[in-house]
């Protein structure tokens, strides 16, 4: 079996260039035929696991944050296992596979002597995403605290929670137009949040029943509130005790369209982009990931 591992080493501040030696460590301990491939820039993970050819023996290793697992599933060609290896800010789509807080070390070892299992991904616009696209509150929350993260010395834990504070005091309502297979929704929103995982911006659990392998997106449709009543709802959003609530509509589907009445800021696995206007699938076919045995996960067919 060949490992290839796509490093972001500035991940977490420095916990990619440690990750990068713990996979070193393993390789030779345990006579791996393992390759590191660290990114020198923003985009080039996509790149290099673009160049692998499609081989059943091959695992293709995302080792960094949202964005470098993001670049990795949207280069990575039909044919390749992947591999997970979070080293970022929140990991909040990795908590789907596993959430024991385990040291990097033993989490790579459990990875490489895993168990394949096929996942669902979704496809928004010409990307493919893992865990959520999002649009209105949240994805201004996730574009500034991105930036608290990057330009000032905050822990890792506080910057999301800081940011939705932030944003909440300008909630910025959006008229909103969302199309399934099976219904029309028209009304004012604050969030749109299409989930593949259950989890996003550090924890908060926007779909606490999403499902990996159901083939089916959990969405979570946010109408404006009060300043009050914003702080009222974001903890119980947090938790994903907010299902039941008036405020909020949950529905499920493979395929969504929406429109806003304006042009505004959405995220898609923490990537952010402005649009009035996005087109959300199931991707076409399942994405074979390796995982650790104590996954929660079940097993695809090949097991």
């Amino acid at each position: 079996m060949k490992h290839i591992f796509i490093v972001n080493p500035t991940s977490g501040k420095g916990d990619g260039k440690r990750a990068a030696a713990a996979i070193q460590k393993e390789i030779e301990q345990n006579h791996l035929d393992g390759e590191i491939r660290l990114t020198e820039y923003a985009g080039q993970a996509q790149k290099l696991a673009a160049e692998i050819k499609p081989d059943p023996e091959t695992i293709v290793y995302a080792v960094g944050g949202d964005g470098t697992i993001w670049e990795v599933l949207n280069g990575l060609p039909p044919g390749l296992r992947m591999g997970i290896l979070p080293c970022g800010t929140g990991n909040d789509y990795y908590r789907m596979i596993d959430q024991r807080k385990l040291p990097f070390a033993q989490m790579l070892h459990e990875t490489i002597q895993g168990k394949t299992v096929e996942v669902d991904f979704g496809q928004c616009h010409h990307w493919r995403f893992h865990n959520c696209t999002t649009l209105g509150l949240d994805a201004r929350v996730n574009d500034l605290a991105i930036k608290l993260y990057q330009n000032y010395p905050l822990p890792r834990f506080s910057v999301y929670g800081l940011a939705a504070v932030l944003c909440a005091l300008k909630p910025a309502p959006f008229e909103l137009v969302l199309k399934t297979k099976t219904e029309t929704i028209r009304q004012k929103a604050i969030i749109a949040a299409v989930m593949n995982g259950s989890c996003y911006g550090n924890g908060f659990i926007a779909a606490p029943q999403a499902d990996l392998q159901d083939g089916l997106f959990d969405i979570c449709v946010i109408e404006p509130l009060t300043l009050w009543e914003t702080l009222w709802l974001m903890p119980k959003y947090k938790q994903g005790k907010h299902t039941h609530l008036k405020q909020c509509k949950m529905l499920r589907a493979s395929e969504i369209e929406i429109h806003v009445d304006k042009p505004i800021l959405m995220q898609s696995d923490g990537e952010g982009f402005t649009s009035n206007h996005v087109r959300i699938t199931t991707g076409p076919y399942k994405l074979p990931l390796i995982v650790p045995q104590a996954s929660p996960l079940k097993a695809g067919t090949e097991e």
